[in-house]
């Protein structure tokens, strides 16, 4: 029987290595479309998190109430050349799933501060209950997301200018609330790739919302 020759032997060799790096190729390409697919699912239901949070948040905010004070008060920061905002309010709304609040008041306030490396942010959620069920359980903070690299908040008077930030007024004038506030939450994941998210919120007591609400 003829056996194969040293020729038929390299080219068998070349052509076989060339076949298992397509496959590996494909393979590694494959696992890394998956990869980049959860990151931006990650990013995503992240993002529709905070926005449900913030969201019932400030549809439920008002001004100092009932001689509490501390009412509707956006602060516009920077850190490290990236927006930080922080925003504090008044709210009447309830999350369930924190605290098992169902109703009252509380106090709460949406800050960015670095992680204990210096190295990321860390987005999270502070709440006081001050009326109602859960006005025993003191402060509580939660920690949102550490993907956040970048937090900007814009507020809309009555008139439609722009504010970058935002302090509450006292007594029954509803313009110590915005008629809208415009957010963009920047996430990042562990791979280096940003994605922005755009919202925008008008709280339920603030002038005019009732004739602008869609």
């Amino acid at each position: 029987m003829k056996g194969f020759t040293l020729l038929e032997v390299l080219i068998a060799t070349v052509l076989t290595s060339l076949i298992l790096s397509s496959v590996y190729g494909a393979y590694a390409t494959n696992l890394e479309s998956i990869a980049l697919s959860r990151e931006a699912a990650r990013m995503q239901q992240t993002s529709r998190i905070f926005f449900d949070l913030l969201t019932k948040d400030v549809r439920g905010g008002m001004g100092d109430f009932l001689g509490v004070h501390g009412g509707f008060e956006g602060e516009d920061l920077d850190r490290g050349g990236r927006p930080a905002d922080r925003l504090q309010m008044l709210t009447s709304a309830s999350h369930d799933a924190l605290g098992g609040v169902s109703t009252g008041l509380s106090r709460v306030a949406y800050e960015m501060a670095p992680d204990e490396k210096g190295e990321r942010f860390i987005l999270s959620r502070t709440q006081e209950s001050l009326m109602g069920e859960a006005s025993s359980t003191g402060v509580q903070t939660y920690e949102l997301t550490r993907m956040a690299i970048g937090l900007d908040l814009i507020y809309l008077d009555s008139k439609g200018t722009e504010h970058k930030s935002w302090g509450s007024g006292e007594g029954e004038d509803l313009e110590r609330l915005p008629t809208m506030v415009r957010v963009r939450l920047t996430l990042q994941d562990s791979s280096g790739q940003k994605r922005a998210f755009v919202t925008t919120i008008r709280p339920e007591l603030a002038e005019g919302s009732q004739q602008r609400a869609p």
